[in-house]
């Protein structure tokens, strides 16, 4: 059917307003374009909260609804000493839509509003500033002379907040309110404390009806990851939250009620109920939230993760009651006092896999925050292990510089432990263990703490999966005070070794303190053994890997050079061994001790001391060997001095040493290769000063020293030197050196060891030696032979032969060779000294001529006297 001319005018002008409307919605469209929103939105919004804000993009429209959408919406941290960089809110989109016919008949319907993965990051730093607030200290009046909002820098809402209703619809509708996969991290630096809420999910929706005073709001959300603690200790982590609730606020009495609803700590049933009175004013909370059946291991899951490890697939009867009030009113400046309750009566505990339950749990726990009041209480902790019990109780009073109170009681079979409590695989336990323990007093204050108790032990035996030599047969008891820490007896076998300690140490709370002035802790210990094995007190050392010519149980710690076993003068010692890793030096305790051991056979990797008596003091990082006593090698062994630990990196030493009739060849060999060559009695009298690496090792460089040696019916074998002199003279046996006494002083200078009239008396010859020694192996010195009678009469000397030899006789017949010594151990460059010799030639020369001389005036006289005889006869 055709239009009729006036249906089609009619059209047009009804048209007319549809087209405008389009239009404009176009026309404002193409106006405010995403750059021309930002660039007048911005600069509002950093103008309001001091912060950079950035913005990717910002979208208007008009048609269906009024809707705005914001993509990659930032806004950056507080500037300012301890605050960190990241941005205070970060969120992917916000999403609002606003019905246009409700809004123009006055009411104002959200159809929704969505958040999509906003991040807020609430900050205080360490002098109580928070990145949420520009607020100025607190005047006289007590008001703030700068408002302080959630969004820093933004200024505060009115204080009174009104929604008027219109007939004939809502006065206000907010259908949907949606938080997407939100996060929350707020730190306070000052206070310690960390809370964070990951994976936030909610739906909200608020109504305010027509004709009524009331507006509604219906939450329903979940938190999957709920943490709080301190900065470096969670107390509890990733725990799930969820909320059903409906809060109805009365507008005109200004209160808000929280309509019955549901709520869950992980598994735990909550009801939350309660109101909040002076919303728009100054808010005064009231709520409770209690639980009457919460189940043992509903409560344990409350505990994080990482203390629990050994709890999963616990199982556990009876309930626990929770309440938890919050009361008081919410400001800038203040919170709502919190206390709560929980409580557990004849409850068990078995943890998956054992066969016996832990009986008679009954705990009893309050706590209280407020600004009068800060206090946790453990008025009664109870268990039963089969037949040990255990009891406990503990205060804890004011959050800020905690008061603690603690006791524990408890009597332990410690063989009937595995099967209450999960033990680390390997352990074994066995034995008696009774304790009483009373502690009280500030924790900021540990040295005037006020504690007593004891520690009693029969018969234990303590075995652990990486201890190779358990503590077996520990017997004995500490106690303490908060004084003294004593134990007059404590005797245990540690693998094959048999210990019987007593200690005591005075003012030990001192070492938790940081306060110079309190009493420094002091020691005193006292070690008896009939039989010791470092290896089982200190473990089992790892040799590196032993290479050809390099092996790892006999390489010494500090050894020249040119007695390394590879033969190569120590020029390459280091190659084909692993590097190992630089150690740091270990730094003594801060404690003045005194310490005095008796021990009958101490047996080390490679040798074994008797009688050992010893007593030491340490004091102020310096360890002051008093004496140390013991037979050694055949032999006996006393030594004294002092180790300077107080540079760790780099330890001084200052020792005297007495060795007196030890076996050379039984000693020497432990801690260098040249003791394989040496026989005899060994004594030796020396002091030594020097500095020891971060890794105990001798520094070469700075060594100083000196001292005697007397080897007594003894014998030298494989030295190169007598080697290349023994080949030089074509004297086989002079290679080994078989002497009765051998005796010299020596000095040591930065590592070098200066040897003066070292005097050998050896079958084949008596040797002088005088030069040096460095720890390298280099050599440089002098050696005289005068050989005996029997070599003399069979000596070869390169060069001179014949009468020739005769210059190198001493006055008794016996030859003396003098020779110059250099190169290295390994290496030795030998000469012979001649000028000893060719000083013997000019004076026979001489003595020759002075003969020769007196010879021929002799063959005068007689000429003439028996020409004058001749004379006189043919006279007569």
């Amino acid at each position: 059917m055709a239009l009729t001319r006036k249906a089609k005018t009619w059209l047009i002008v009804l048209s007319i307003p549809v087209v405008f409307v389009i239009g404009a919605a176009v026309a404002l469209k193409m106006l405010f374009t995403s750059d021309r929103l930002k660039a007048f939105i911005i600069p509002k919004i950093e103008e309001a909260t001091h912060r950079t804000v950035a913005v990717q993009s910002i979208g208007l429209s008009l048609l269906p609804t009024l809707a705005v959408e914001v993509d990659e919406l930032t806004v950056s941290n507080k500037e300012g000493e301890g605050f960190t960089d990241k941005p205070m809110l970060q969120l992917d989109k916000l999403v609002l839509d606003v019905r246009l016919l409700p809004l123009l008949k006055g009411n104002i319907e959200v159809s929704h509003v969505t958040l999509e993965r906003p991040y807020i990051f609430l900050e205080v730093n360490g002098k109580g500033e928070a990145n949420y607030s520009d607020k100025q200290p607190i005047n006289s009046s007590g008001e703030d002379t700068k408002n302080e909002s959630p969004v820093a820098g933004l200024a505060q809402p009115p204080t009174t907040v009104s929604v008027e209703t219109k007939a004939g619809g809502y006065g206000l509708l907010l259908s949907n309110l949606q938080i997407v996969n939100g996060t929350l991290e707020y730190f306070d630096r000052k206070g310690n404390s960390v809370t964070t809420m990951e994976g936030m999910e909610y739906k909200v929706r608020v109504e305010a009806p027509k004709g009524t005073n009331e507006i509604s709001v219906d939450v329903q959300g979940s938190i999957e990851k709920f943490s709080y603690g301190s900065l470096s200790t969670p107390l509890v982590a990733d725990l799930r939250l969820g909320l059903t609730q409906k809060f109805v606020y009365d507008m005109k009495t200004d209160v808000l009620k929280l309509q019955p609803g549901t709520a869950n700590v992980q598994e735990i049933p909550l009801t939350v109920t309660g109101d909040v009175t002076g919303v728009t004013k100054v808010p005064v909370m009231n709520l409770v939230i209690s639980s009457d059946k919460v189940s043992i291991p509903e409560l344990l899951s409350l505990v994080p993760k990482e203390y629990m490890k050994k709890a999963e697939g616990v199982k556990g009867k009876g309930t626990a009651k929770v309440k938890i009030e919050v009361k008081g009113s919410v400001t800038d400046s203040s919170n709502p006092d919190i206390t709560g309750m929980i409580s557990a009566t004849d409850a068990s505990i078995q943890y998956a896999q054992l066969p016996k339950p832990i009986t008679n749990v009954n705990i009893v726990t309050d706590f209280a925050r407020s600004k009068v009041k800060q206090e946790f209480r453990v008025t009664k902790f109870s268990a039963t292990l089969g037949n040990n019990p255990l009891a406990a109780t503990m205060t804890v009073v004011n959050f800020d510089d905690p008061l603690l109170a603690m006791t524990l009681n408890a009597t332990m079979n410690l063989a009937e432990v595995k099967d209450y409590y999960p033990l680390e695989s390997g352990t074994e336990l066995s034995g008696t263990l009774k304790t009483s323990v009373n502690i009280a007093g500030k924790v900021s204050n540990p040295s005037a703490m006020k504690a007593a108790g004891t520690m009693e032990f029969r018969g234990v035996t303590i075995k652990t999966a990486t201890s190779k030599n358990p503590i077996q047969n520990l017997n004995g008891t500490i106690a303490f005070n908060n004084q003294l820490v004593e134990a007059k007896k404590i005797s245990m076998n540690l693998g094959r070794s048999d210990l019987s300690l007593a200690f005591s140490m005075r003012n030990y709370l001192s070492m938790m303190s940081n306060d110079t002035k309190v009493p420094k802790a002091s020691a005193g210990l006292t070690l008896n053994s009939n039989h010791l094995y470092t290896v089982d007190v200190m473990g089992e050392e790892k040799s590196p890997p032993a290479t050809a010519g390099h092996p790892s149980s006999t390489a010494p710690a500090v050894e020249p050079k040119g007695e390394t076993p590879d033969g190569g003068g120590g020029q390459k010692a280091s190659q084909g061994k692993p590097v190992e890793a630089k150690k740091a030096g270990v730094p003594l305790p801060n404690v003045d001790m005194d310490i005095v051991a008796t021990i009958g056979t101490l047996t080390m990797e490679k040798f074994e001391l008797k009688n050992v008596r010893g007593t030491m003091k340490i004091a102020n990082g310096i360890i002051n060997l008093q004496s140390f006593t013991c037979n050694v090698f055949d032999g006996s062994v006393s030594t004294k001095g002092s180790l300077n630990m107080q540079k760790p990196e780099r330890p001084t030493f200052d020792l005297a040493f007495d060795m007196n009739g030890v076996d050379a060849h039984t000693m020497l060999p432990k801690f260098t290769s040249f003791g394989e060559r040496m026989f005899g009695r060994l004594s030796m009298n020396t002091t030594m000063k020097g500095m020891l690496n971060d890794t105990l090792g001798l520094v070469n460089q700075g060594l100083n020293g000196q001292g005697k040696v007397n080897i007594r019916e003894g014998k030298l074998t494989g030295v190169k030197v007598n080697k290349v002199v023994a080949s030089m003279l074509k004297l086989p046996d002079l290679e080994e050196i078989t002497f009765k006494d051998w005796a010299n002083t020596f000095t040591i200078v930065d590592g070098r060891v200066i040897i003066k009239d070292l005097k050998i008396a050896a079958l084949g010859a008596d040797y002088l030696v005088n030069g040096s020694q460095g720890l390298d192996g280099s050599l440089d010195y002098s050696m005289s032979m005068v050989l005996s009678d029997q070599t003399s009469a069979k000596v070869s000397i390169p060069g001179f032969a014949g009468e020739a030899v005769k210059l190198f006789k001493e006055p008794g017949g016996r030859v003396k060779l003098d020779f110059v010594v250099g190169g290295s151990y390994e290496d030795p460059k030998v000469s012979l000294d001649t000028k000893p010799a060719q000083k013997n030639a000019e004076e026979l020369a001489k003595q020759k001529v002075a003969e020769e001389t007196k010879k021929l005036g002799e063959d005068v006289k007689k000429k003439a006297g028996d020409l004058l005889k001749d004379l006189f006869k043919k006279k007569k």
